[in-house]
């Protein structure tokens, strides 16, 4: 058994002084190998996640888990260095940070990213070097909507709300697509697609969605226009008027 008394993890000496036993090191090294393999596996499952919000909580525990085992691998090495607390504490405030942010930038209804994070995304996005892969823009409007809370309610209103955020998030996992809510009933899906690769399933399945009924709820629509990015949208105003040009084109006809 290994124990202080074999001196194998540690020995304090009759002076009171504390020595370090041979077998410490790959005692830390088994405790903490359970850390070091949940970042490799989070920073891996944050390059294959399709969905975008996975990616980010994957990273954050990538980064999480990271930290602790670098800090504590470096007072294993370097004898009366207590680093593993900072390195921990970082670590938290690390995650404490990005909650944080996910109350910032998420749309305190529906819980999907709100008008601002959409801003920070498209920006990103249109700045790439898009000759490899295509950018859209859907802008989806809930028709009748503010008929709906008049007769029946904003209470209704909101249930309607959020089950078109749900819709997104079905989308958004099916398809990679950054959802947001753009402001009233209004919301958006930016998704990018290789150059061969058709945006027409993304918009088929919208519809289909849309389309089922929806238990509790009274029947709704939603119209739906979408742009493709070229450098004439040169910035995020024109990008979104141009899928609102569509989108408009798409409610008078129902009309």
């Amino acid at each position: 058994m290994v124990s202080y008394w074999t001196h194998g993890l540690f020995v304090i000496d009759q002076a009171g002084n504390y020595h370090r036993g041979k077998l410490l090191p790959f005692y830390f090294l088994i405790l903490f190998a359970y850390i070091l393999y949940l970042s490799i596996k989070a920073g891996y499952l944050s390059k294959k996640a399709k969905n975008y919000l996975y990616q980010k909580e994957y990273k954050a525990i990538a980064r999480f888990s990271f930290l602790p085992f670098i800090t504590a691998l470096i007072q294993i090495i370097v004898d009366h260095l207590l680093i593993f607390n900072l390195g921990l504490t970082y670590s938290i405030f690390i995650v404490y940070n990005y909650f944080q942010q996910n109350l910032i930038s998420l749309d305190p209804l529906t819980k999907i990213n709100n008008r601002e994070q959409l801003d920070i995304y498209l920006t990103t996005k249109m700045k790439e070097n898009h000759q490899k892969k295509d950018l859209y823009l859907f802008l989806l409007d809930i028709d009748q909507f503010k008929k709906i809370n008049d007769e029946l309610g904003h209470v209704v209103g909101d249930q309607i709300i959020l089950k078109t955020a749900d819709i997104l998030k079905q989308i958004a996992h099916l398809h990679n697509c950054f959802i947001s809510r753009y402001g009233g009933d209004e919301f958006i899906i930016v998704c990018e697609r290789d150059k061969n690769e058709k945006i027409m399933p993304v918009f088929n399945d919208l519809q289909r969605l849309f389309q089922q009924s929806h238990e509790g709820l009274p029947d709704f629509s939603v119209s739906i226009g979408y742009a493709k990015y070229d450098e004439s949208l040169n910035y995020i105003p024109k990008f979104i008027e141009k899928a609102d040009h569509y989108m408009y084109l798409n409610k008078n006809v129902k009309k």
